[in-house]
C-alpha cells in the first residue's frame, strides 16, 4: 500500500515546465443550501457518485463549513469522482486535496486511483486542514478517483479543495486561476490552480476588494498568496474580489480577470444574541429524530458555562433566557470551567432525540471573566412534569427543594431515580453526564 504525506505546495513548482488542463476542480462552496443534509444525488455537486457501502449507517455525506464531511456512521464510507478522462498526456497528472480527520478519531483515510490504493498519512483534527498531492501518470479514459475513511468504529472526515491537473510534455501555455478564497479578519488567502511567479503575484494592484477594503500587502507561498486587508473585515458582510495579471512560473498571465464573490464569517441571519434566540433556530420537538443541522451559527451574548464533563468535552452554556448543552467532542471551546463567562461562540445545531445540541464550530470569541456565580432555577416537582414547562427550560441548571428519593444507596451512571415532592412523584430524574 502507497501513503500520501502532508507535502508542501513546492511540488507544483515543475508544473511551469509543462502544459496542463485542469480536470476536476471542486472547493464545495455552492454544493447545496444550508438545509440539505443528504448529498446522495444533488444537482449541483460534481463528486455525485456516493457509494453507500453495506453497514453504513448515519448521515451520510453533508457540507459543514464550507467542507464536505464524509459520514458520521460505522464501517467506512466514500465518495467517488465522475469518471474522468487522464488517457491523454502519457496519462501524467497531480492531485490534490485538503482533509482533516473528526475531532480525536483514530480515522484512516484513503485514496484509491485505479483501483491503486494510498493512504493518507498525518491527518489532523478538524478544523486544521492540511493539504496533500499525489503526483501520477497512466490514468485511463475511465479513471475515477475515491475518497474512503475507514476505521473499526467511527469513519468520519472531512475534504475540500479538490483539484486534478492534467500535464504533458511541451511549453506551458495556460494561465493560472483562482481555485478558492478564504477570508479572516485581516487578510484574504487566494488559493491558485498552479504555483505563480512571485512578482505579478505578490503585485498589491493585481486585487482589488469592494466595500472600501484596502489590501496593503500580498505575500506568496506557493499557490496561495494572502492579502492582507484594512479596515478590518465585517463579518456577515459580502465581498467581491477581483484578480487579474497574475502569471505562472513560465511567464503566463491571466487575460481575463477572476471575480469572486465570497461572505466574511457568518451572516446576519445566521446569528443569536442569546441563546433563546439560538435555540428558536431549529425544531427539536419531535423526539424521535436525530437531525444534525450544517448552518454555522453565531452566539453573540455572554453566556456562563454551569456544567462541565469530560465525556466528549459536554459543557452546558446559560444566559438570563435559556440554556444549551454543548456537544464538543473535537473540543473547540477548550478547557472551560464552570463559572467561565465567554462570548461569541459558533455552532451546529442537533436535534438529539428532542435534546437541542450547540456543536462548536471553532474556538470562542472572547473570554469575559471567571469565576462568575451560578444561580440555579428553583421549580416544583410539578413544573418538573410538566413536559412544556421542562421543554422551555430545557438543559437550565435547576434546583428543588425538599425532596425525598425512595431508592437508597449510591447514583449510577444515566440511570433514572424516583423522587416525591409533596405527594408529587418525578418519573425521570438522573444523571445525564456519563461521568457524573
Amino acid at each position: 500500500m502507497k501513503k500520501i504525506y502532508f507535502l508542501s505546495l513546492i511540488l507544483f513548482a515543475f508544473l511551469g515546465l509543462n502544459a496542463q488542463t485542469v480536470v476536476l476542480s471542486e472547493d464545495f462552496s455552492l454544493v447545496l443550501d444550508s438545509n440539505t443534509t443528504d448529498l446522495t444525488n444533488p444537482s449541483n455537486f460534481q463528486l455525485d457518485n456516493y457509494v453507500n457501502t453495506p453497514g453504513w449507517t448515519g448521515s451520510k455525506v453533508y457540507q459543514s463549513t464550507g467542507k464536505l464531511k464524509i459520514g458520521t456512521g460505522s464501517v467506512q464510507g466514500y465518495i467517488v469522482t465522475p469518471e474522468l478522462n487522464l488517457s491523454g498526456n502519457n496519462g501524467q497528472f497531480v492531485l490534490s486535496f485538503d482533509a482533516s480527520r473528526w475531532g480525536n478519531d483514530k480515522s484512516k483515510m484513503y485514496v484509491f486511483v485505479d483501483d491503486v490504493q494510498y493512504e493518507v498519512e498525518g491527518l489532523q483534527s478538524h478544523p486544521n486542514l492540511n493539504t496533500f498531492t499525489l503526483t501520477l501518470s497512466g490514468g485511463t479514459a475511465n479513471t475515477k478517483i475515491k475518497f474512503q475513511g475507514q476505521e473499526a468504529n467511527q469513519s468520519r472526515f472531512f475534504i475540500d479543495n479538490i483539484l486534478v491537473v492534467s500535464q504533458q510534455s511541451g511549453p506551458d501555455t495556460v494561465a493560472p486561476f483562482v481555485t478558492s478564497v478564504t477570508p479572516s479578519e485581516n487578510s484574504v488567502a487566494v488559493t491558485f490552480s498552479e504555483v505563480v511567479d512571485a512578482v505579478s503575484a505578490q503585485t498589491v494592484g493585481n486585487y482589488a476588494l469592494d466595500n472600501n477594503i484596502t489590501i496593503t500587502s500580498a505575500t506568496l507561498n506557493g499557490r496561495v498568496v494572502t492579502l492582507a486587508v484594512s479596515p478590518a473585515l465585517v463579518e456577515g458582510n459580502t465581498y467581491t474580489l477581483v484578480v487579474n495579471n497574475v502569471a505562472d512560473t513560465s511567464g503566463n498571465a491571466m487575460t481575463a480577470a477572476d471575480t469572486l464573490v465570497f461572505i466574511y464569517g457568518v451572516a446576519p441571519e445566521f446569528r443569536a444574541a442569546n441563546i433563546a434566540e439560538l435555540r428558536s433556530k431549529m425544531d427539536f420537538t419531535d423526539i424521535t429524530a436525530n437531525t444534525a443541522g450544517t448552518v454555522e451559527y453565531k452566539l453573540t451574548g455572554e453566556v456562563i458555562v454551569t456544567a462541565v464533563a469530560a465525556h466528549n468535552n459536554q459543557k452546558v452554556l446559560q444566559d438570563g433566557t435559556g440554556a444549551i448543552l454543548v456537544y464538543d467532542p473535537g473540543n473547540s471551546l477548550g478547557s472551560l470551567e464552570v463559572g467561565d463567562k465567554v462570548k461569541d461562540v459558533y455552532g451546529t445545531l442537533t436535534n438529539y432525540y428532542g435534546f437541542l445540541e450547540f456543536k462548536p464550530t471553532k474556538p470562542y470569541g472572547t473570554l469575559v471573566s471567571m469565576f462568575e456565580d451560578v444561580h440555579p432555577l428553583t421549580i416544583t416537582l410539578a413544573q418538573l412534569n410538566d413536559q412544556s414547562f421542562m421543554i422551555q427550560h430545557q438543559a437550565e441548571l435547576i434546583k428543588l427543594n425538599n425532596v425525598a428519593f425512595t431508592s437508597t444507596g449510591s447514583f449510577a451512571t444515566l440511570s433514572t431515580y424516583e423522587i416525591t415532592q409533596d405527594g408529587i412523584t418525578a418519573s425521570a430524574v438522573y444523571p445525564y453526564f456519563q461521568d457524573a
